[in-house]
């Protein structure tokens, strides 16, 4: 029995040595641009980097799921070396406490992963190093993490359990329209120690993640992004990123679309040719920015479908930029399979309700049943996708009818079949599909119904109003002939039906007026259009 368990001691660590072969200084891999562990520590020529770690922990003493995630920023300026932002939330109370400290590094090491960091108004010490053995040489990919602010306190140990995913094969990408970054992700770390948090310190294990940034790319002062960490049950890890132009749209660029997959010890690839949907979006309490808060991720061409949730809608930090940072749930299919995961989301884009706007009918041009409705959206990846809901009424009622409902284009021909010949009002709600992100706009009068009349493009200039504005006498005068009514603001006819003789004028006494805006609108020969004309006192 003693010779089979040694046996089995035996075989267990070589299989471990094998499975670990990764784990050794110096390491790099074919094609990449970094080496470990000189490249874990500070990179000086770059304008900005940072050190970062999120960790799905469990309580030993009280069972309670914490979700962590803190970062060290080397970014130099006249008064400090960096920041540090500590984020702590109980996932099973709910509660979240975020801390920002600003920073001086009396250590920050360039061949290795050393950081000794000093708070610039308490003066407490935080750290983050490679941990050493009883001789003083490093353990590779194995770290100690401290770190103390408002929110609480963190004390643990890292020790990865997977090889560094290098993001882009080479460690190198643009990303972005002008910026570029070196990168790396650590995905599989176990995690042990001690967290603080409203005063009650109690051991913790669970599972960590690691980001490696250096380059010019700045999330304070570049384009906004969605980026994601997803650690799956089938034992592949996800690096996700979705970047934002300045104008709030996601281009189809790969610089944009990022996605870095960690597949096993020996596959890892980036790809661009993926969806991501937002199926939910929610206002947090604190400031009322709106983030998403639901993702559907989708790749035809590696049979990807996963759902990845947010835990919280109220995640969010505010120093030193405002943007959302919080634990997610992980499920769907790869290649078939149903898995889960764990995974963090950090949301520097904020969503905007649908910005619409009529491009027909307006009061620039003339228009008729026998047209579409349409209008413009400015913002189509705020809430993509919009859907749109089109609604009449006549201009004496105040109640709106609806007829049409879930559309997903800008423009709807609207069959008035039991609607009498009237003026009517128009209105369009746009909403995202979960209808948090909602708006609506209404047209700027309510335009009447002529179906016997095509509208003529040419006749609203042949019709000749002055002066404009008017104060007692108003000269009407058409190229053609025709019939004229003046009709106010809301639709309603005050002024009988008068004829009009080409290249004669009409003189019209206004003087009884009331002051306001006044449509001149004119039939001829089967055609219609009209004028705005503004009545002022004497």
């Amino acid at each position: 029995m003693k010779k089979q368990f040694l046996l089995l001691l035996f075989l267990f660590s070589i299989s471990n040595m094998f499975a670990q072969a990764w784990k050794h200084y110096p390491y790099t891999t074919p094609n990449s641009l970094l080496t470990f562990p000189q490249d874990e520590g500070w990179h000086d020529q770059e304008p900005i980097e940072w050190w970062y770690t999120n960790a799905h922990l469990t309580g030993q003493n009280t069972g309670h799921e914490y979700a962590i995630m803190m970062t060290f920023f080397g970014y130099d300026t006249a008064f400090v070396d960096g920041f540090r932002i500590l984020n702590i939330s109980d996932q099973t109370t709910g509660e979240f406490k975020t801390g920002t400290g600003f920073l001086l590094y009396p250590i920050l090491a360039k061949d290795h992963l050393e950081i000794k960091a000093t708070q610039l108004l308490t003066g407490q010490t935080e750290q983050w190093y490679t941990k050493k053995d009883s001789a003083g040489n490093y353990l590779p990919f194995q770290y100690r993490i401290e770190s103390h602010g408002s929110p609480g306190a963190i004390s643990l140990d890292y020790d990865a359990f997977k090889p560094p995913l290098i993001v882009a094969d080479s460690g190198y990408l643009d990303q972005g329209s002008v910026n570029y970054t070196y990168y790396y992700s650590q995905t599989g770390m176990n995690v042990s120690g001690e967290i603080t948090f409203k005063g009650v310190t109690e051991p913790v294990a669970g599972i960590g993640w690691i980001d490696r940034q250096y380059g010019n790319f700045n999330p304070n002062t570049g384009e906004a992004y969605e980026w994601f960490s997803l650690q799956l049950s089938n034992g592949m890890d996800f690096n996700l990123w979705n970047i934002f132009t300045d104008q709030g749209t996601v281009p189809d660029n790969a610089a944009y679309r990022i996605l870095a997959m960690y597949i096993d010890e020996n596959t890892q690839k980036t790809i661009h040719d993926f969806k991501l949907e937002r199926p939910q979006y929610a206002y947090t309490s604190l400031t009322n920015n709106c983030y998403a808060n639901q993702w559907h991720l989708t790749s035809d061409t590696l049979d990807i479908d996963l759902m990845i949730t947010l835990q919280s809608k109220d995640d969010e930090v505010l120093i030193p930029f405002p943007f959302l940072e919080g634990s997610t749930q992980i499920e769907g299919t790869i290649q078939g399979q149903a898995v889960t995961g764990k995974g963090f989301a950090e949301l520097l884009h904020r969503y905007e309700p649908p910005n619409m706007a009529f491009t027909a009918p307006t009061a620039a041009g003339s228009w008729n049943v026998s047209q579409p409705i349409t209008w413009h959206l400015s913002n189509p990846d705020d809430g993509r996708p919009i859907q749109y809901d089109v609604w009449v009424r006549k201009q004496d009622l105040t109640d709106y009818t609806q007829v049409a409902t879930g559309l997903t284009d800008t423009f709807f021909l609207w069959d008035d079949a039991g609607f009498p010949d009237d003026a009517y009002w128009f209105k369009v709600v746009g909403y995202s599909a979960d209808k948090t992100l909602m708006d609506s706009i209404v047209t700027d009068m309510p335009y009447l119904l002529h179906p016997l009349a095509i509208t003529d493009p040419m006749l609203a200039q042949k019709i000749k109003i002055n002066p404009n504005p008017a104060q007692t006498t108003l000269k009407v005068s058409c190229d053609c002939d025709g019939t004229a009514q003046i009709m106010d603001i809301q639709g309603k006819n005050v002024w009988a039906t008068f004829s009009l003789r080409k290249n004669q004028t009409q003189l019209l006494d206004v003087s009884q007026m009331e002051e306001g805006t006044y449509l001149m609108v004119v039939k001829s020969k089967g055609f219609v259009s009209s004028r705005k004309w503004v009545k002022v006192r004497k």
